[in-house]
């Protein structure tokens, strides 16, 4: 065993000495202020860690395949050729379907 382990290995047993000193509450005290402490420094480390990977990632990176995942993959040049000459919207509703909301309207 080398000199720092014997040291810290005297640190622990000390250290469990003075716990089983104290009453049931300062126990139940000292172990929920050491749970919370842990993790408090656990979770800012993984934030840290986290932050550093942000850090070294550009915001290219995240969205290079975005357009493709949403599955349309049309430029602006696509686009333009198939708008009617008269730069209005192509009609969906054919002239049969309005002829018969007229007559319909009529009655």
């Amino acid at each position: 065993m080398s000199k720092t382990e014997s040291k810290g290995r005297a640190q622990y047993e000390k250290a469990r000495e003075a716990f089983t000193k104290l009453d049931m509450q300062d126990k139940a005290a000292f172990v929920m202020e050491a749970t919370f402490s842990t993790f408090g420094e656990a979770f800012k480390d993984a934030g840290q860690q986290f932050a550093d990977v942000i850090e070294k990632v550009s915001s290219d990176d995240f969205f290079s395949g975005f357009a493709w995942e949403c599955g349309d993959e049309r430029t602006e040049e696509k686009a333009a050729d198939e708008k009617p000459s008269n730069g209005r919207k192509k009609s969906r509703s054919s002239s049969a379907s309005k002829k018969k909301k007229k007559d319909e309207d009529a009655d």
